[in-house]
Parts: C-alpha cells; structure tokens; sequence
C-alpha cells in the first residue's frame, strides 16, 4: 500500500539487521510484542484475546488431528489495499484461497485453519456494503470444505497466538501474521510483495509451482535449530525497525481514526519543539537541514515505544 511505501526502512535493513540488541532495547521489544499480542498497540482492537478457554477452542481441539501437520493460512481482509500488492504466485488473494483449499482437499493427511480476519465484524456491525466481500460469503460459498479443512470465521474468539503453536507452517498473502509467525520460529510462506518480502523471515516462492513444493517441503521436512533461532531474531528486529524506528510518534498529538481519542495537541508549548527536547524531531529535522537519508546505511531515527 502506499502507506507501507512511505514507511519503507529498507534502505537501513541491512545494517539494522546486522546489529547486536542490547539488554535494555531487548526487554523493550518483546514488552512491545506482547503489548501487540494482546492488542494494545491501538486504542481499537478487534482482535480476540489470546489464551483463553472457550467452547471454541475445545471444538477446535476436538477437530485437529495430533499425528497430521497443520498449515495455518490468516486471510487478509478483501477489501484492504494491502491484498492489492503484486504477487508473483497467485492472480490475487482470492485465487491463494481457492487453490490452496483444493489443493488441501487433495491431501488429507494434512490440515488446514483458514481464519477470517477479525476486522471483518467491524463493517458487518455497520452493516457496510462490503459486507458483500465477507471472506465465508464471498470466496467459499461455492467450494465445500473437506474434513481436513477448519474454517475460522471472523467473529471467533480463538486469537492467532492461540493458532500458531499448534502450526507447522503458515502462509500467507500479505498479512503482518507472517512476521507474527516468525517471532515464533514457524516457516512462512509469504507471496506478496509486502514491507517484510525479503527481509531474511520469509520462505518467498516465485511460482505456483514452486509454492506447493515449498509446502509440501516444510511439512514433511524439519528445519535446522539455527535456522529457526536466525528466523527468530531477524523478525523481532525488523519488527522493532519497521514500527518503532519507521513510523515515529514525536509525541506531540493525540488522536485516532475511530474517533476513540480526542484529537488534540499534546505539546504545551513552543519550548517543546526546541532541539534538546525531543530526540526524533531532532533527529529529523537535522536529516532534512543536512539532506541526509532518514533511513540509510547505519541510519534510522530513534525508537519511539
């Protein structure tokens, strides 16, 4: 989307990437994680809450099968413009769901959770005319779901981190659970060009065919403990470098799209502004007084939690 393109820190990844955390920046990023986990990055969340004890969750247990490998497919939102980034893979999102569904429905010794994404309540509540492209409605009312394939609507209470344990692989079109996945260790398949595409976390097939080898690949194969540890730490820092160092709150407004928040300035006086006052206005106000990159080799502002 073009918000990703503006927020895009590509240019300091490799660098970034190659930096060792501190203890102090790395207790600060796993509390934001679980901050994200438990939604509390937003003054809005849609998402379910994580480790609950529901009677979903006991059918949902009830359904999957312990000796099977299970892939774990998070659809994005139809209508979001993230769904419109290229793939080299698949026409569209739609086009991934409907093949992967018939391709699961071929092996059954394997099985699929195709979740809904849970921001689809909020325009069925609104009774929006998107609606029309809800994920259930819309792409699988004409293709019947096997027993090997569990199907997720939106308004469940099962939370992804409640998923991705039970996972042997994810996959994804576009969707940020690709990165969410990896902070755990999980392959991902991932086939579009997103803000994380070739970042280091992601398994990034360039073909249908290739895409259903790499799959079957992963389920049937395990992954090297350092390969899994170096998946770790490259999607917890790129996490910390894409939204704490790209997308820099300055602290100087309040305020939110929802209307949850009172838009008003938080700043109490000019002073504030003042070098000395507030290190990423500093820091990029100085980049544009030097044209100098924001974002570069050894280059990115400073973390704003």
């Amino acid at each position: 989307s073009d918000s990703e393109e503006l927020l895009d820190s590509s240019p300091a990844w490799p660098t970034f990437a190659q930096q060792q955390l501190d203890d102090a920046t790395q207790q600060r990023l796993q509390n934001a994680i679980q901050k994200r986990m438990y939604g509390q990055v937003a003054h809005f969340s849609p998402y379910p809450q994580p480790f609950q004890k529901t009677p979903a969750h006991a059918d949902l247990e009830k359904k999957l099968r312990k000796d099977r490998p299970i892939v774990f497919f998070p659809v994005n939102v139809l209508y979001d413009a993230a769904v419109l980034q290229k793939s080299y893979v698949f026409a569209n999102l739609i086009d991934m769901v409907k093949q992967v569904v018939l391709f699961m429905k071929e092996h059954p010794n394997c099985q699929l959770i195709l979740k809904a994404h849970p921001a689809e309540k909020i325009f069925y509540r609104m009774k929006d005319t998107r609606y029309s492209q809800h994920c259930l409605k819309y792409i699988l009312q004409d293709i019947p779901l096997s027993d090997n394939i569990i199907f997720l609507d939106y308004d469940t209470p099962i939370s992804t981190y409640d998923l991705i344990p039970l996972a042997t692989i994810g996959i994804v079109f576009s969707s940020s659970t690709a990165m969410e996945m990896s902070w755990f260790g999980k392959p991902v398949l991932a086939v579009a060009q997103s803000h994380y595409y070739g970042k280091g976390f992601t398994y990034e097939p360039k073909s249908i065919p290739e895409f259903f080898s790499m799959l079957t690949n992963l389920l049937q194969n395990q992954e090297s403990p350092d390969l899994i540890q170096k998946r770790i730490e490259l999607s917890q820092k790129y996490y910390l470098l894409y939204y704490y160092h790209s997308q820099v709150d300055f602290g100087l407004l309040q305020g939110s799209d929802t209307g949850v928040v009172e838009d008003q300035w938080k700043c109490q006086s000019y002073e504030e502004l003042l070098p000395g006052h507030n290190p990423a206005l500093d820091y990029v106000c100085k980049a544009m007084l030097e044209q100098l990159p924001i974002h570069g080799d050894h280059r990115w502002p400073p973390a704003t939690f």
